[in-house]
């Protein structure tokens, strides 16, 4: 491996991490609230930075791919934050003033809905205000919550950029940027996290407090789908063999259970910074400012429970492979807490420690069997393990929300009166509805997009 460009991409990660550290106000400041939170949001840009480093060093050729793969993909990112800029932003947000009376959001009013007010109130679709932040978005609040998707967007960028270096063309990877930053992210989070139709379904359809995401679980999911997605439009076909006679196929005994491969930790160093990135980042993602229709969040307990689903996922996973490899995996263990962490944050705020404890190990049980079933039964060779890491625990920590929340917080979400409770299964149907929606939404206009890209290269 090259020395100094690992020494340089180290370095130009830890710069960034210094950029983002907050500019502390001088003694007898008042600043607005809004104005505040602006100082946390360039932590969250750490989130896909982390998500970056831990990708890479799992790349089949590491040691040569890796700069360039990671130009690659931060270059995506931007062109992703650019179309969310233009469009996609006022397509996510371009209505949350029905659901968030802030005076910075006063002007982004208009949600729009195929269906008619008789069918019930803000069945939001998409919004429709907020162009290019101009006009009505010009405020402080806006500002600070644009700079927190355009770090979030990143997570869903990034992997499936890595995932498809090899497989795709430069252009075919822009306008997928392009299209994940406008239209895919930006829809999902208007139905989830601004007054949309799955954010509404406890006041429409009763079906408790509606949708509830209360951590960053929706970019770690849609991450996830896409890069699956993503690998299945773009798998190679297998190659014919003749066949022959002479040769006869041995059957694989039925009553044993291969071993399940272990990544090769490539890059151990890039993957512990990776995983602390990650991990720091939520540290700040745990205040919901990100949600502009949050309410009562229990911030210290998300934060702390987050981290719990971690080490959890971190200490089940070492454990694993120092069973079946006689030595601890760094590379599997970083990716353990990571599945840790996503299985725990949708309702990291609603749940006791022991659950997010136990929500963890299970991730980190769940993640080597998850990765030789996408690896070797459905042949998508993720070598990034974005499908394993995030999009299945990340589901799992959706319907979690409907059997653990402990009614303590969580008061008016979705403008449904009291605190989240385990109202089964009126909470649980509506994160099962919720789950299904965005998964198939994210499947099907990632296929269309990549689908449209290959028939063009043709």
């Amino acid at each position: 491996m090259p020395k100094p460009l690992s020494k340089s991409l180290i370095l130009s990660i830890m710069l960034l991490a210094v950029a983002a550290m907050p500019v502390a106000a001088q003694s007898g400041d008042i600043t607005p609230p809004l104005a505040q939170a602006t100082s946390t949001a360039g932590f969250l840009l750490l989130l896909p930075l982390g998500l970056l480093l831990l990708s890479i060093s799992a790349l089949p050729n590491a040691e040569t791919d890796a700069p360039q793969a990671a130009i690659t993909a931060l270059t995506v990112w931007g062109i992703a934050v650019l179309a969310y800029f233009f469009a996609g932003f006022a397509f996510e947000f371009g209505g949350v003033a029905v659901s968030n009376p802030h005076p910075d959001f006063a002007e982004l009013y208009w949600n729009w809905s195929p269906l008619s007010p008789s069918f019930g109130p803000n069945w939001g679709f998409v919004g429709l205000r907020g162009w290019m932040l101009l006009g009505a978005a010009t405020t402080p609040g806006v500002y600070d919550l644009f700079l927190r998707h355009a770090a979030l967007l990143g997570a869903v960028t990034v992997l499936p950029a890595l995932a498809l270096f090899h497989r795709a063309k430069w252009w075919q990877l822009a306008i997928f940027g392009a299209v994940g930053g406008a239209v895919i992210y930006p829809l999902a989070g208007n139905w989830v996290w601004s007054g949309g139709w799955l954010a509404n379904l406890g006041i429409n359809l009763q079906m408790g407090h509606g949708f509830v995401d209360a951590g960053i679980a929706l970019p770690l999911v849609i991450a996830g789908v896409t890069t699956l997605t993503a690998l299945w439009v773009t798998k190679p076909a297998a190659p014919v063999e003749p066949e022959s006679p002479e040769a006869e196929e041995t059957p694989e005994p039925a009553d044993t259970f291969p071993e399940t491969p272990m990544p090769t930790a490539y890059l151990p160093v890039l993957s512990l910074l990776g995983l602390g990135l990650v991990l720091w980042s939520w540290a700040f993602a745990a205040n919901g400012q990100h949600i502009p229709t949050a309410t009562d969040l229990a911030i210290p307990r998300a934060a702390l429970n987050g981290s719990l689903g971690a080490f959890a996922g971190l200490t089940v996973a070492a454990l694993y492979s120092q069973f079946t490899t006689a030595q601890i995996d760094v590379l599997m263990t970083a990716r353990g807490a990571i599945a840790g962490l996503a299985i725990t944050v949708a309702g990291a705020a609603l749940m006791l420690p022991w659950q997010a404890v136990l929500l963890g190990a299970i991730a980190g049980a769940l993640l080597p069997p998850v990765v030789y079933f996408i690896d070797r039964r459905l042949g998508l060779d993720d070598t990034i393990t974005a499908g394993a890491m995030l999009a299945v625990p990340g589901t799992l920590g959706w319907l979690a929300v409907g059997l653990v929340a402990d009614g303590s917080t969580g008061g008016g979400w979705n403008g449904v009166t009291g605190n989240i409770t385990l109202d089964f299964p009126a909470q649980l149907n509506a994160q099962l509805l919720g789950a299904a929606v965005v998964i198939g939404w994210t499947m099907l206009s990632a296929w269309g997009t990549l689908r449209a890209l290959k028939n063009r290269r043709r």
